[in-house]
């Protein structure tokens, strides 16, 4: 286990000797054998404990409409949703990549697919990215494909999480891929663009009606808010 030690004796003593300390002993002496009297309470069991805590977080006042989120907020997720997903069935140590021993996630990312192809209205869907950054920067680089490289600009929408943008514009230098943005107006000629990128609802969690572009639209969507909002564009 030497290989795994943090500290050498040779590096202890060079610590020791920056500061001014012979030894070990003589860091600790420093540290006074009386410490004043903290006043503190009696000691409390763990449920006392949680008890008072409560009690004190009662007294937050947490009932007010947050839209500070950027895309993250609160939802009500019903009991049964983590028990399910929990359930051995389910829940494996294995990737989807084993078949044999992981029919649970399969399972469960063609639910999760079907769902997010009826919510969309779109005829397929994956599940193949791990967040929202790469997902926009994958997209982006399809669209870029698809275009043939013609249009080698992509329009996003300054409204976006600004660290999906920053995703998205590593992923688009490295394929030489102009990144230009707009606000909630896009410029009437789309030509030059292999897609528009935005949020939905945007990053200050404003919904407004989407223009359709001429160009492919590549929507960065709640999807709690696809389940309330019948309409995009």
């Amino acid at each position: 286990m030497k290989n795994f030690l943090a500290h050498t004796d040779e590096i202890r003593q060079k610590m020791l000797k920056e500061i001014s300390c012979a030894s070990i002993e003589d860091l600790f002496k420093q540290i006074p054998v009386k410490c004043k009297d903290f006043a503190l309470a009696n000691p409390l069991s763990e449920m006392e404990v949680q008890r008072q805590v409560k009690a004190l977080a009662k007294k937050n006042k947490t009932e007010y409409a947050n839209f500070v989120g950027g895309g993250v907020y609160n939802k009500f997720i019903p009991a049964c949703v983590n028990y399910v997903a929990q359930r051995f069935e389910f829940l494996t140590a294995y990737t989807p990549y084993q078949p044999e021993i992981s029919q649970g996630t399969l399972q469960v990312i063609y639910e999760y697919q079907t769902m997010i192809s009826r919510l969309t209205g779109m005829d397929i869907a994956n599940a193949s990215m791990y967040d929202g950054g790469s997902a926009c920067a994958e997209a982006v680089l399809m669209a870029h494909r698809v275009a043939k490289g013609k249009k080698n600009k992509a329009l996003i929408s300054d409204r976006l999480n600004p660290e999906y943008q920053n995703v998205v514009k590593t992923y688009a230098w490295a394929q030489g891929i102009e990144v230009e943005f707009f606000d909630k107006e896009l410029p009437e000629d789309l030509s030059e663009y292999c897609c528009v990128l935005l949020q939905y609802p945007d990053y200050y969690g404003e919904i407004y009606e989407i223009q359709k572009p001429d160009t492919l639209l590549i929507v960065c969507a709640n999807i709690s808010a696809l389940s309330v909002i019948k309409h995009l564009i």
